[in-house]
């Protein structure tokens, strides 16, 4: 889960519109976004970069998977169960994992990092 930002949301929601104002007015993106992050006070450019690409995402103009339709798949996914018989592995999982994002699950022998893969829930 991502961690609450340290930015208000109307600075936030401020500067990706002060860099849509501005893009045309420098060389390329990289400018535009480090002239609104120095301005507004932000620490650093690829934050206001992913606020951008965020904003573009959920308005549909750049493909992705919105705000909306990742707490829809977390909500999906809370408190999945697998497993043999009558031992659940694993127990109570919450998984997010994006659209499109390469993805590694780590764990020791007889985990259930196979099992977690192989199931069917994973076909809601």
């Amino acid at each position: 889960m991502a961690r609450p930002s340290q930015y208000p949301l109307e600075l936030r929601r401020r500067a990706v519109r002060m860099v849509a104002e501005v893009r045309d007015d420098h060389v390329n993106e990289t400018t535009a976004l480090q002239a609104v992050t120095e301005k507004l006070g932000i620490g650093s450019r690829e934050t206001l970069r992913n606020w951008v690409k965020r904003h573009e995402i959920d308005a549909g103009t750049r493909p992705g998977t919105t705000t909306e339709e990742s707490a829809q798949l977390k909500a999906l996914l809370d408190g999945v169960s697998a497993g043999y018989a009558n031992r659940a592995v694993p127990d109570q999982l919450a998984l997010y994992v994006p659209a499109f994002a390469i993805t590694a699950v780590v764990g020791p022998n007889g985990s259930g990092k196979s099992t977690l893969g192989s199931s069917p829930v994973w076909f809601r």
